[in-house]
């Protein structure tokens, strides 16, 4: 992808690099030490305010039957996966992201829907 990607161990440090550089996309464990993807995602938003085309944030767990379809909503995720994830799949998300970040300045992102797909909880176009 030729990308340029900052780690962080827990959501705690995640947000201290956040608050202080913006992302093109977040990829997120929903179960982190300290501080969740979903705590994260939050946060962000009110750090950064209600922009038109937010962080495209792509949440990623190991525990789909904890999260429910309101999750994405309520977070705005824009993609949920479920591990284990193939770097060629989180590859084909980010890309889809980049896609999404070329989109008219009018035109509001599209929120994920899920849907189960032999057992696994994704996005659509997966």
């Amino acid at each position: 992808l030729g990308a340029l990607v900052t780690v962080a161990h827990n959501g705690a440090e995640a947000l201290a690099v956040l608050t202080e550089t913006r992302a093109d996309v977040i990829v997120t464990d929903l179960s982190m030490p300290e501080m969740g993807g979903i705590e994260l995602v939050v946060r962000l938003r009110e750090y950064h305010g209600e922009d038109t085309h937010p962080t495209p944030v792509i949440a990623v767990t190991g525990f789909p039957d904890h999260y429910g379809p309101t999750v994405a909503e309520d977070t705005a995720f824009r993609a949920f996966l479920v591990k284990p994830v193939t770097p060629m799949r989180l590859a084909t998300e980010v890309r889809r992201m980049f896609d999404y970040m070329n989109l008219p300045e009018d035109k509001p992102y599209p929120v994920s829907r899920w849907r189960r797909n032999e057992g696994r909880v994704e996005s659509p176009g997966a």
